[in-house]
């Protein structure tokens, strides 16, 4: 399957004209790379967790995604229907392309461990427009930043707990080198476990 990288996206979108504003959301986190990259994968906890997304998944695979995601625009409350796709370009990045109207929308997302227990996680937002509609690329920016904080406040107690988890010797199993999107949705095993290497 042939996967375009993020430069290579903005650059066949350039190519048609369109011109990018750019931001970057950092943070570190106690749990391990492996359980942002569960997090991102975990189709089931969308609908569950968010209170500003619901996903209708068309399709799943092992690594690529395709949503419609019915979006709640913070502070206004309306919800508006946007394509996603999100695939893995790599082991641990992550990316996503989405359209609102006029304004397309590539995020990369890269999680490396930062220490023992402790993960960076680097998301760069571009924000592609055409002509008059770049006026309103700072107000696009604003809502993806509001929006991306609240979908951490979410998420991050489910991540912690998984450290926290780490750290008193539970492995998490997983059928592939990176988590399945498919498989996510097979809640009914068991996939968390005691190392057997160390004494519990």
């Amino acid at each position: 399957m042939s996967k375009k990288s993020f430069q290579n996206l903005k650059l066949l979108f350039k190519k048609k004209g369109y011109k990018f504003r750019e931001f970057d959301v950092s943070f570190i986190g106690n749990y391990a790379p492996e359980d942002a990259d569960w997090n991102y994968k975990d189709v089931k906890h969308l609908n569950i967790a968010h209170k500003t997304v619901h996903g209708i998944q068309a399709i799943m695979t092992d690594d690529v995604m395709c949503n419609i995601n019915l979006q709640k625009i913070p502070f206004i409350g309306l919800e508006i229907p946007m394509p996603l796709i999100q695939y893995d370009a790599s082991k641990n990045n992550a990316i996503y392309i989405s359209a609102l109207g006029p304004y397309i929308i590539i995020v990369n997302s890269l999680f490396e461990e930062f220490k023992n227990n402790q993960t960076k996680i680097t998301t760069k937002f571009s924000i592609g427009s055409k002509g008059i509609f770049k006026i309103l690329n700072p107000f696009i920016e604003y809502l993806l930043k509001k929006n991306n904080e609240l979908l951490m406040q979410d998420d991050l107690p489910m991540r912690n707990r998984r450290g926290e988890l780490r750290k008193n010797n539970h492995l998490f199993y997983k059928k592939t080198d990176n988590y399945s999107f498919e498989f996510s949705e097979n809640i009914e095993r068991s996939n968390v476990y005691l190392d057997k290497n160390k004494k519990n």
